[in-house]
């Protein structure tokens, strides 16, 4: 299954739990990883899902915080076609602009 099909298993997951971003400084190229996890609401926060975005750059973050907030359908673009350098994806928040960056690769559980 390629990546912009699992993107669209967390469509339904919008109520934010975790952001936390972190650097590798035991990498050799200090990589950045990104971690969102999302709950379908605040009802039910055990309902969730797990996304860990890996090489992330150029993080834009607008809007978050103050009470539950939420990312409406994140997206993500492959970009591999533009051969940029460890940068495979483009992922941004489609509706609001609350968060867009991008990365190498990512992973969802």
């Amino acid at each position: 299954m390629n990546q912009e099909k699992i993107a669209s298993k967390w469509h339904d997951y919008a109520t934010i739990k975790v952001i936390n971003f972190e650097s590798d400084m035991d990498s050799e190229i200090y990589e950045c990883r990104l971690k969102i996890v999302l709950c379908k609401d605040e009802q039910s926060p055990e309902d969730d899902i797990k996304l860990t975005f890996f090489g992330v750059s150029n993080l834009k973050l607008g809007e978050i915080g103050g009470g539950i907030s939420q990312l409406c359908r994140l997206d993500v673009a492959d970009i591999r076609e533009k051969q940029w350098d460890r940068l495979h994806y483009y992922v941004f928040n489609y509706e609001t602009k609350k968060i867009s960056f991008y990365c190498r690769d990512f992973e969802v559980e």
